[in-house]
């Protein structure tokens, strides 16, 4: 069943051009496609024998159209499965250096010793002692009278809210 379809798909997509590109498309100088022509001539430019002769053995004339199709068929699919084939092994191995290069940098980073963070804790009492998160750091304000005081922490009840 699923060979069928997989069958169906690629007598769609690839061949039936194929077919169309190597019968009707253009034949410069007789070098190329064969540009449409009747079946009888392309067997009597392919062979020696003659038009007539072709014309009353259609089913030999049919089998050489048919084999030199098959040997236009073939080497399309060995050129496109070797550039897909190319394309896949570069596109690979740029993904086994790019991981490499990841993976190396992670061993790096763990690897190398780690800066402790820096906490300010005050001592004063007038500030909240809880984690405010997108609040810029806090400053001391001198009074007039030379002493510490506390910042005032107003604008910023409502982002714990």
């Amino acid at each position: 069943m699923i060979g069928h379809i997989c069958n169906t798909i690629y007598q769609t997509i690839i061949v039936n051009p194929l077919w169309k590109l190597y019968f009707y498309g253009p034949s410069v100088m007789q070098v190329g496609f064969w540009g449409g022509k009747h079946p009888s001539e392309i067997c009597q430019t392919v062979t020696t024998y003659s038009e007539v002769f072709w014309r009353d053995n259609v089913e030999q004339c049919q089998d050489i159209i048919k084999a030199k199709f098959m040997s236009f068929r073939v080497t399309v699919e060995v050129v496109v499965y070797f550039a897909l084939l190319y394309h896949l092994t570069k596109k690979a191995s740029n993904l086994c250096i790019l991981l490499f290069c990841r993976c190396r940098r992670i061993k790096e980073k763990l690897q190398s010793p780690r800066p402790r963070p820096i906490i300010y804790i005050p001592e004063t009492s007038a500030l909240p002692m809880q984690i405010l998160h997108n609040v810029p750091p806090l400053r001391l304000k001198y009074g007039e009278d030379e002493s510490i005081q506390a910042p005032d922490l107003s604008e910023y009840d409502h982002k714990r809210n």
